[in-house]
């Protein structure tokens, strides 16, 4: 029922497009750069159909990684949950954006799409501490996936790095800088994986 209810969430800009079709331009802005300005097109169909079809396309292959995991009772069903609602609500955001952004509503895209990844982060950053030894979901280096106090170790600062950066994302949106948005995301992941290989090389050497 969970995957049946998130696919679904994640079609509805499809049931969107086709209640504005009349509305929508001949092509229709699928891309934006960091000012937020659309600079690709395509024509009403793709926008409508494609775009969701691929997050769905995402959500069907991560829901197979998921319970197709040697260890997925280590991911958790309250987790897998959680996980499953990432890409439904993601479409969502991104339908929205791009329909109001073709009809002239007035929206700020950077301010809006920096403030949900911060949102995301922090989501994320809750639940990787929970996240016990699998093979998919998580910070998945060749020092975890070895090691069951590693990979506990690993996420703990994960889920720290991801929840300072989520809250610093937000913090900063109003100032809308894609820029500093990378900088926070790629030090988010930089850190843990860090960790990880600092854990493993102490250990090793008190062997």
């Amino acid at each position: 029922m969970k995957i049946i209810v998130t696919s679904l969430v994640t079609l509805l800009p499809c049931l969107m497009g086709l209640i504005l079709w009349n509305r929508l331009p001949e092509l229709v802005p699928i891309h934006f750069n960091f000012q937020g300005v659309a600079d690709n097109w395509a024509g009403r169909p793709f926008a409508v159909f494609a775009l969701p079809g691929f997050f769905l396309a995402c959500q069907i292959i991560c829901i197979f990684a998921m319970l197709h995991d040697p260890r997925n009772e280590n991911i958790g069903g309250r987790l897998i949950s959680i996980l499953l609602w990432v890409l439904p609500v993601t479409s969502l955001v991104v339908g929205v954006c791009i329909y109001m952004y073709a009809l002239d509503i007035k929206i700020n895209i950077s301010f809006i799409c920096i403030t949900f990844i911060g949102i995301v982060q922090i989501i994320l950053g809750n639940i990787m501490p929970k996240l016990r030894h699998n093979y998919t979901v998580g910070v998945r280096t060749a020092w975890t996936l070895a090691d069951p106090e590693n990979w506990y170790h690993t996420h703990r600062a994960a889920g720290w790095s991801m929840v300072i950066s989520g809250v610093l994302m937000v913090a900063t949106s109003m100032l809308m800088s894609p820029w500093l948005m990378l900088a926070l995301a790629a030090g988010s992941m930089a850190v843990p994986v860090t960790y990880s290989f600092l854990y493993y090389r102490r250990h090793k050497n008190q062997e």
